[in-house]
C-alpha cells in the first residue's frame, strides 16, 4: 500500500478563504511544521466566485452585527499584506469611498439597516439628500425621494491580486501548493489522523481545512446538501458613451450599492476605461456545478440594462461588452458556516457559504481559522458565531 505523505495541516480550495487561511497558517505555524494547499484548478480561475477584477469592501454590516469587527480586521490585514507585496502585485485595494442609495420611503431596507450599523459602530459617514447626490454625482438619475449613505471606508479590492499575493507569501514561508489536484475522498484513521485521496496522491494530516465553496456539498455526506445552495450570478460590463467616460472613472464614480424601485439590491462599480460593471444577486433559482450555464443570453443582458442601468444612470449604453459568470454558495440563513465537521472531532474544519459578502471578510477569517487550528489567542471566535449551533444561527439552519 502506498505511504501517505504527512502534513501538519492541509487546506483544500485556495480561493478567498483558502488562500487567506494558508497564508496565515504559514505565518503562525511552529518551526518545522509542514503545510499543504490543494486547488483543483489554477488561481485565479473563473469557475467559482473569486474572480472578476473588483470586489467591494465596506465596514457597515447590516446583514449581521458581528461582520463589522471582521471587516475592520480584514481592512487592516489587506493594508499589511499590500505593504509586503506591492513591489510585485501593486495595490491590493483602493479606498475610494462608496454609496448605498435608495428611496427614503422604503422601510426596513438594506439602506436603512446600513445607516443604523454605521451609527452603532461610529463609522465616518454622511447621509446625502437628493439634491446633494445630484450635485456630487451628476451621472446618476435621482428622484426627490432618493437618499444615499456615503461611507469613507468603502473601496475596491483586486481579488486576483489578493489571492495570488497571499499564496506567494505562503510559499515564501515554506507552504507547499499543488494546483490542478482534486480531492476525491477523506476519512479518519483510528490514530486520529485524516487520510486524503486526491486524483494525484495520498496524504495524511492532523488538521484538514475545507474551503471549497460550491464544491463543499459534494465532498461531504449528502445530508449536508441543504446547507449549501448554489446560485448562478452574472456580472455585466456596459459600455459608456464616449463623452462621459471621465464621469465614470474611479475618481468621479465610487462603487455603489443601489436598492431598486422593486427593493432589489444591485451594484455598479467603475471598471475599465469605457465600461461600468453592473450586477445584482440572484438568490431565487438554485443551480449546480454540473448544470450551470456559463454564458449570459442577450435577453439577460437587455433585461439587466432595462431594470438596473437605464432607470438609474446617465450616459451608459445598452451595449454589453462582456459578461462573467460565478457561483454563489449560500446557507439557508445566508450567514457564514464555519465549524468543526461533526464526527471528526477537531481534525476537520469547514469554512464555506461565504459568497456575496465573504471576500472582504476573508483576510480576517483566514487569520481566525489559523488561530483556531494552532490554539492561539483568537479575538474572533468564528465557530461560536457561525457554527452549526452558533449564536447567529436560527431555525433556518
Amino acid at each position: 500500500m502506498k505511504t501517505a505523505t504527512h502534513y501538519n495541516a492541509i487546506v483544500i480550495g485556495l480561493g478567498a478563504m483558502g488562500s487567506a487561511t494558508l497564508y496565515q497558517l504559514s505565518e503562525k505555524q511552529k518551526p518545522g511544521s509542514t503545510l499543504l494547499g490543494l486547488e483543483q484548478f489554477t488561481i485565479p480561475n473563473s469557475f467559482s466566485s473569486h474572480h472578476s477584477k473588483t470586489r467591494l469592501t465596506r465596514l457597515t454590516a447590516p446583514e449581521c452585527e458581528d461582520y463589522y469587527k471582521i471587516a475592520l480586521r480584514s481592512a487592516q490585514l489587506w493594508t499589511e499584506i499590500e505593504e509586503k507585496v506591492k513591489a510585485k502585485f501593486g495595490k491590493l485595494w483602493r479606498k475610494t469611498g462608496g454609496l448605498i442609495l435608495g428611496d427614503s420611503e422604503q422601510k426596513d431596507s438594506f439602506l436603512e439597516a446600513s445607516i443604523q450599523s454605521a451609527q452603532k459602530n461610529h463609522l465616518a459617514h454622511k447621509i446625502l439628500k437628493a439634491e446633494e447626490i445630484a450635485a456630487a454625482f451628476p451621472q446618476l438619475k435621482t428622484s426627490s425621494n432618493t437618499i444615499a449613505y456615503y461611507e469613507e471606508a468603502m473601496g475596491l479590492l483586486s481579488p486576483e491580486a489578493c489571492l495570488l499575493s497571499q499564496l506567494e507569501l505562503a510559499k515564501e514561508n515554506g507552504a507547499e501548493i499543488h494546483f490542478q489536484e482534486k480531492l476525491l475522498h477523506f476519512e479518519k484513521e483510528a490514530s486520529g489522523k485524516i487520510i486524503l485521496q486526491t486524483d494525484k496522491g495520498l496524504y495524511s494530516t492532523d488538521n484538514l481545512i475545507l474551503t471549497t465553496g460550491a464544491w463543499m456539498a459534494e465532498l461531504l455526506d449528502p445530508s449536508y446538501a441543504d446547507f449549501f445552495k448554489i446560485y448562478r450570478q452574472v456580472s455585466f460590463r456596459f459600455k459608456i458613451e464616449e463623452s462621459m467616460n471621465a464621469d465614470y472613472s474611479i475618481t468621479h464614480f465610487p462603487p455603489m450599492l443601489y436598492i431598486s424601485n422593486t427593493n432589489t439590491i444591485f451594484y455598479a462599480f467603475p471598471d475599465e476605461a469605457n465600461a461600468v460593471k453592473v450586477g445584482c444577486e440572484n438568490l431565487v433559482h438554485t443551480s449546480s456545478i454540473q448544470n450551470i450555464n456559463r454564458n449570459a443570453t442577450p435577453e439577460e443582458e437587455q433585461l439587466h440594462y432595462q431594470h438596473f442601468v437605464e432607470p438609474y444612470f446617465k450616459g451608459i449604453t445598452n451595449e454589453c461588452l462582456y459578461t462573467e459568470i460565478c457561483l454563489y454558495t449560500c446557507t439557508p440563513d445566508h450567514l457564514f458556516l464555519i465549524d468543526y465537521l461533526p464526527n471528526f472531532e477537531k481534525n476537520v474544519i469547514i469554512a464555506s457559504a461565504c459568497s456575496g459578502r465573504g471576500f472582504k471578510h476573508s483576510a480576517a477569517i483566514g487569520e481566525a481559522l489559523a488561530n483556531q487550528i494552532l490554539n492561539l489567542t483568537n479575538d474572533l471566535d468564528l465557530i461560536a458565531l457561525f457554527g452549526f449551533k452558533g449564536t447567529n444561527r436560527h431555525a433556518a439552519l
